[in-house]
């Protein structure tokens, strides 16, 4: 997992203290560390708060922003991640608010990724099942769920998660070359080239999808009758 993806994380994550404000000085003096990139002193003083009391909601975000720093400088850190969804997920039984269930669905997503990388496709899935609790139509965690079903030869399974995330975005083209791959190896090459037709039809410099598209119409013109 490139260390751009959790980037965008702390990007959104950087949002959130708009909307939490701040109530105390130790909570405040945490924000500022993280402002400046300190997660270990940030921690220190979110950590403060919590054992006075735990159910600071302001605090918890605290703490899950400082694992997702120290993820990203880990480059990136999978048990750093982890400690981060447990302070995000506390935060989210206290208060819930809509921008913490899109935060936790794609932090979740990024951790089913990286446990996927690591080869614990049970951990991925899990993972991923998280993300998608959160966010139904998350086309990245139905993508990558997908590709480890299909994996397994659950190629149903796979089929129904890459079709939930073409209907929920109509332009994503990994979704539709994943369709196009299953059909593939159905031998169903006529259905794949349809699949691939429509991503080079959004974007005619797609390489990958122009070559298997390539590919399906040779395998046509090789059938009989045509």
């Amino acid at each position: 997992m490139s260390g751009s993806a959790i980037r965008a994380l702390l990007a959104l994550v950087a949002t959130l203290f708009v909307f939490v404000g701040c109530t105390r000085d130790s909570v405040q003096r945490g924000m500022d560390c993280i402002e400046l990139g300190d997660y270990e002193m940030a921690r220190q003083f979110f950590e403060e708060e919590l054992r006075e009391n735990p159910r600071n909601f302001e605090a918890r975000v605290g703490m899950g922003k400082s694992f997702l720093q120290e993820a990203w400088a880990e480059s990136p850190d999978s048990t750093a991640l982890r400690k981060a969804l447990v302070h995000l997920e506390a935060a989210r039984s206290i208060e819930s608010r809509p921008f913490l269930k899109q935060l936790l669905a794609e932090v979740w997503s990024l951790y089913g990724s990286m446990k996927a990388t690591q080869g614990d496709t049970l951990g991925a899935l899990t993972a991923l099942s998280f993300s998608l609790d959160h966010a139904p139509d998350g086309t990245d965690a139905l993508n990558l769920a997908g590709a480890l079903y299909a994996s397994f030869g659950h190629a149903a399974r796979a089929e129904s998660l890459f079709t939930r995330a073409a209907r929920g975005d109509s332009l994503n083209t990994k979704s539709l070359f994943n369709l196009g791959m299953l059909q593939w190896h159905r031998k169903h090459y006529a259905e794949a080239a349809k699949y691939w037709r429509r991503i080079t039809n959004l974007d005619s410099t797609d390489v990958q999808a122009t070559l298997w598209l390539q590919r399906a119409q040779e395998r046509l013109s090789r059938e009989p009758g045509r």
